[in-house]
Formats: structure tokens, sequence, C-alpha cells
């Protein structure tokens, strides 16, 4: 279990980071955003943040607890994983995206109709994975 939260963490922190990269780079384009790069951080970071912050602050309190993993359905770990990876794929196309446009804060905010729920997805799959774990090692799960 340790090395899946391990898996999930590194996938989260190196993605997310590289799209924070990608983001800050865009933004020196005046062609891309122009005045509005605002706009473009706006629609970013509430896509990226809250799951992102997620991931760091179970990990930091599994962590500082010193909590001794619990064996999880390994199903828990793989959907997170999958449902991870396609929600950070779907967000680094949309980032791209604007390399593409002729309205590339239109084609950001149209890409928030999809992206909504599959982060609610992602974090949900997360969540349940992490506080699994989390249960099983407080107790709570021999009930």
């Amino acid at each position: 279990m340790h090395k899946q939260r391990l898996a999930l963490s590194i996938l989260w922190w190196i993605w997310g980071l590289s799209l924070l990269g990608l983001q800050i780079l865009l933004s020196y384009q005046t062609a891309i955003f122009g005045d509005n790069t605002a706009a473009a951080w706006e629609w970013f970071l509430p896509h990226i943040s809250p799951t992102l912050m997620l991931v760091s602050a179970v990990a930091y309190k599994q962590r500082k607890e010193h909590t001794i993993p619990a064996n999880a359905h390994p199903y828990l770990f793989v959907l997170a994983l999958l449902v991870s990876i396609f929600y950070l794929l779907t967000l680094t196309v949309a980032a791209l995206s604007v390399l593409f446009v002729t309205d590339p804060l239109g084609i950001l905010q149209k890409s928030n109709i999809w992206l909504g729920p599959i982060q609610g997805l992602a974090a949900s799959a997360l969540g349940v994975f992490f506080a699994g774990d989390i249960e099983a090692n407080s107790g709570a799960g021999s009930r």
C-alpha cells in the first residue's frame, strides 16, 4: 500500500508541476492570452490545486502519524490511478489546446464542461483509496 500511495503522489506531483510549468510558459506568450493571463490562471488553478492538495495532505498526514499501510483491494488503486491519468491527460490536452485555436480563453471555458465531472471522479477515487487506508489504520475498518 505504501508503494501505491507513493506512486499516486509522484504521479500527481510530477504531472501537476509539469502542468504548472506549462501554464507559466504559456502565460509569457502574449500572442496566446494577450492581457488576459489572469483569466487563464483563474481557469487553471481550480483544476489542479484541490486534488493535488488532497493527495499531498493525506500523504503528509499518513507519514506524520507513521501509519502502517493496510492491504487494500488492488482495484481501488488501479481505479484511482486510471482515473487520475485520464483526468491529468484531459487537463493537459485542454491546456495545450490554446496553442491551436483563435479563442484560447473560450476553449478553456468550454473545457470546464467535462473537466469538472472528471476531476470529481478523480478526487473521489483518490479519496476512497486514501480514506480506506486511513480507516483501516485507525481500527475503524475492523468493525
